[in-house]
């Protein structure tokens, strides 16, 4: 059953990536084809990163969330959560997404290059140099 659900989920997301790819955008009528009790964090953080990469930053949270509530130590979608959040220029906000995707994993780079850019954006320089040195060593 898990691996008719993995491949269920991995044709979704190939149409979901196919749509957005020929419409630029990811419409209404395919994020209704996500069954609304889809157990499968991966499925959500894989919607939301193609959501995430046509500029849909809200529906984007949406689907992170989710993967987040299905899977609270999941730190891909606590970090790209915070990406969103970024883009959305609600740079306090990424931050404690970043935080957190550090809490879970300290070896994650991509979250404190991601801190320190959201340091950056909030104009604290010295803190910004700092957490994207970490980067460089995490």
């Amino acid at each position: 059953m898990e691996r008719a659900l993995r491949l269920a989920s991995m044709l979704l997301l190939g149409s979901l990536a196919i749509a957005a790819q020929n419409a630029n955008c990811v419409s209404e009528e395919l994020l209704n084809i996500l069954p609304l009790n889809e157990t499968n964090a991966s499925v959500w953080y894989n919607l939301g990163e193609e959501l995430l990469k046509n500029g849909k930053y809200n529906e984007s949270l949406d689907a992170y969330s989710e993967a987040i509530e299905m899977n609270m130590s999941f730190s891909e979608a606590w970090n790209h959560r915070g990406v969103a959040l970024f883009d959305l220029k609600r740079f306090n906000e990424s931050m404690d997404c970043f935080n957190k995707t550090i809490e879970i994993d300290p070896k994650f780079a991509v979250a404190w290059y991601n801190k320190g850019n959201a340091f950056a954006a909030l104009g604290k320089y010295d803190e910004s140099y700092v957490f994207s040195s970490i980067y460089l060593f995490a």
